[in-house]
């Protein structure tokens, strides 16, 4: 897959995210949630989007020791 083709699908998946929270935030924010809660709400979204990925990204072992690239 070339690198305009991954660069144009994290740009839909960034907008579709946008959309979503932005629909699912007018929703919420006048009937059940406060600020407070709507910012912890969006926390706890993206840790848990970011655990979602993490199970499918296969990255270097983390017993390893780092490159060469990472010590200063």
């Amino acid at each position: 897959m070339g690198n305009l083709l991954k660069g144009n699908l994290n740009m839909l998946a960034s907008k579709l995210t946008y959309g979503l929270d932005y629909n699912r935030i007018r929703y919420l924010q006048p009937r059940y949630v406060d600020a407070r809660g709507l910012a912890a709400l969006r926390i706890l979204w993206g840790a848990f989007s970011f655990w979602t990925i993490s199970i499918f990204y296969e990255g270097r072992d983390r017993n390893s020791p780092p490159s060469k690239s990472y010590r200063c």
